[in-house]
């Protein structure tokens, strides 16, 4: 059945490639936080927020007058973008 073969398919994705670890922090985090999920990146865990935040991944991501987006894979971060787009492509690169 249909639904048995999608579990074995994202384990295989879980084990082939990268987790992305996508946070989203400022006063446009909402806004942000639907444009990245109306595309589809599987191996993936979003948070955001609209303030400061003692969440592990959201730890000190927070500026009241910008809103980022920070694309990370195991801890480590690539530059925050401001723009979705930019964002989307640090995802394609690999790490």
């Amino acid at each position: 059945y249909g639904a048995g073969y999608a579990n074995w398919l994202q384990l295989i994705c879980d084990l082939t490639s990268n987790y992305y670890e996508i946070a989203i922090a400022g006063p446009n985090a909402k806004e942000l936080l639907k444009e990245v999920q109306g595309h589809y990146i599987p191996n993936k865990l979003i948070a955001g927020s609209q303030g400061k935040s003692t969440i592990p991944l959201m730890h000190g991501r927070f500026h009241e007058n910008d809103s980022y987006i920070y694309v990370c894979v195991d801890g480590a971060c690539k530059l925050p973008e401001k723009e979705v787009k930019k964002a989307l492509d640090q995802i394609k690169t690999a790490f």
